[in-house]
């Protein structure tokens, strides 16, 4: 079956033949899926519906990919011009993105894109926003779940907004944010420039640390927590020593 999709799709997309020869391309490759699908041990016509899904998918791959491009396009520009409203509704598709736009959300790069252009607008609430625990279940373009490789790039991004010395304080706080939830904190812990953080951004990590220790030590019955667990916390309590530390280092 994948092997009849991927040879009509690469048909489709590369021939130079012409719409009737396409047509009659496809027809051909259908007429072997309904062979598949009719055959003794399968019966299964759910496969025919797939392959035509994903064949007429892959045809409106481009328009999907123009209608997000001029999405995007309009909403940077506006918020470039100080539109709020424009920056809003990209924290938005940010946060909802997977419920609200999900024929966009479809193309494999569309949370890159998305993130990317929050990032070029400085949008800290929409990177932290696509990442964070509390939106899990709104359609997050970067669900650390569902979307692993989306979910460490808003880190990255914001990772890098957060190094800038005089305009980064509004990204070290959506780490920190980030930092407070018990599954993405030593993710977001270890993208903290540490050297930059102030006084209360300190307060704010050891108030994490000390959350986190009383979390998993105020059940006197305890169940092993796990490599993952443990490892994040001995980034948080190493992160915390290293902020304190900071303070001393030219």
């Amino acid at each position: 079956m994948e092997k009849i999709c991927e040879t009509t799709i690469r048909f489709v997309r590369f021939s130079p033949a012409s719409i009737a020869d396409i047509d009659l391309i496809i027809e051909y490759a259908r007429e072997g899926v309904a062979g598949i699908a009719g055959a003794d041990g399968v019966k299964d016509p759910v496969l025919i519906e797939y392959f035509d899904e994903r064949v007429v998918g892959d045809q409106l791959i481009d328009l999907v990919q123009a209608r997000l491009d001029v999405l995007l396009e309009s909403l940077e520009s506006a918020a470039q011009r100080g539109d709020a409203d424009a920056a809003s509704q990209l924290t938005d598709l940010c946060r909802t993105g997977v419920r609200s736009h999900r024929l966009l959300l479809s193309l494999s790069s569309a949370a890159e894109q998305i993130l990317r252009t929050a990032y070029r607008l400085g949008l800290v609430d929409a990177l932290r926003d696509a990442a964070s625990p509390a939106n899990a279940h709104d359609g997050q373009v970067a669900s650390r779940q569902h979307h692993r490789a989306a979910f460490e790039l808003a880190l990255n991004l914001l990772a890098h907004l957060a190094s800038d010395p005089e305009r980064g304080a509004g990204a070290r706080s959506a780490l920190l944010d980030l930092a407070g939830f018990v599954e993405t904190a030593g993710e977001a812990v270890i993208r903290l420039p540490m050297h930059l953080l102030d006084d209360g951004e300190r307060q704010r990590l050891l108030t994490i640390h000390e959350a986190r220790v009383a979390l998993f030590t105020s059940d006197p019955v305890r169940i092993p927590l796990g490599l993952e667990l443990l490892r994040d916390n001995r980034v948080v309590r190493s992160a915390v020593w290293q902020a304190f530390d900071a303070r001393h280092i030219g």
